[in-house]
């Protein structure tokens, strides 16, 4: 049983984007709750990796003592000309309309709907942070994909959808299964995948019984609790998989800078 580590790949990564870094002039817009645990914890570790690639950034809180046409004010000003990381959710009723200030030219995380239809046109340089880390794993580890069956767990636009594209671009036969999906129907896939990738941000939905010796395992949840899958397979069980932490999580942060990279070479 192969462990899809990153601690391999991390560094090797990071030293590429350093090289990039000399040719890059891009700086960053972090806008976030300040009371959210949560969103503080992600943008720490945000920061550390912008500090470690000599990256600028400004950080911005949501005020709540003001109004919402002076928030989306302040929001539009600040960001000016920078990539914008908004860590959501901001709870409150015009969260989307943080969303409409953002344009596709500063949007790493890859949500803007123009990002979004380039991706599902078939350009892989478009994928959101998480899906972009399951296609770093998969090319590092030289996983096969062509003609291989592949099933996805969640149907998020941030994960289970881009993860469904990404799989089907490398010829994958995909099977995108959710909450509505039969329990028999679910097993029946699961049992017969050579590729499964977790991407519900919930533990317990696949059984220990339920998995094959050939299956790999891409695991994009991540708690307190370690991954989506809920436990760890035991030699045999299965033939390779991502642990949580130290598998696709630990690539998110720097496949964000690459996706601004990218944005900013357009």
């Amino acid at each position: 049983m192969t462990l899809l580590s990153c601690k391999t790949i991390r560094p090797l990564f990071l030293e590429e984007l350093k090289k990039e870094r000399e040719t890059r002039n891009i700086s960053f817009f972090l806008y976030s709750a300040k009371e959210d645990f949560s969103a503080q914890a992600y943008l720490r570790g945000i920061k550390k990796m912008l500090d470690s690639l000599s990256i600028p950034y400004v950080e911005d809180f949501l005020d709540l003592s003001k109004s919402e046409e002076e928030n989306l004010s302040l929001f539009q000003e600040h960001s000016k000309g920078k990539m914008i990381l908004l860590a959501r959710p901001l709870k409150v009723p015009y969260e989307k309309k943080f969303l409409a200030l953002i344009g596709p030219d500063q949007d790493p995380d890859m949500f803007h709907p123009e990002n979004v239809g380039r991706l599902y046109q078939g350009d892989l340089n478009y994928l959101p942070a998480t899906a972009a880390s399951v296609r770093e794993i998969i090319s590092f580890y030289k996983i096969p994909t062509e003609g291989k069956r592949a099933v996805i767990l969640g149907r998020s636009n941030e994960v289970g959808y881009p993860c469904f594209a990404l799989l089907n671009k490398l010829n994958a036969t995909v099977s995108l299964l959710h909450s509505k999906t039969e329990e028999s129907v679910k097993e029946d896939l699961v049992r017969n995948a050579d590729i499964l990738v977790l991407a519900t941000g919930k533990s317990g939905l696949v059984k220990r019984e339920w998995l094959s010796p050939k299956c790999v395992i891409l695991d994009c949840g991540f708690s307190a609790h370690g991954g989506d899958l809920g436990f760890v397979p035991e030699e045999g069980e299965v033939a390779a998989y991502t642990p949580v932490p130290g598998g696709v999580g630990a690539l998110t942060s720097l496949c964000l800078v690459k996706n601004a990279f990218f944005l900013s070479s357009k």
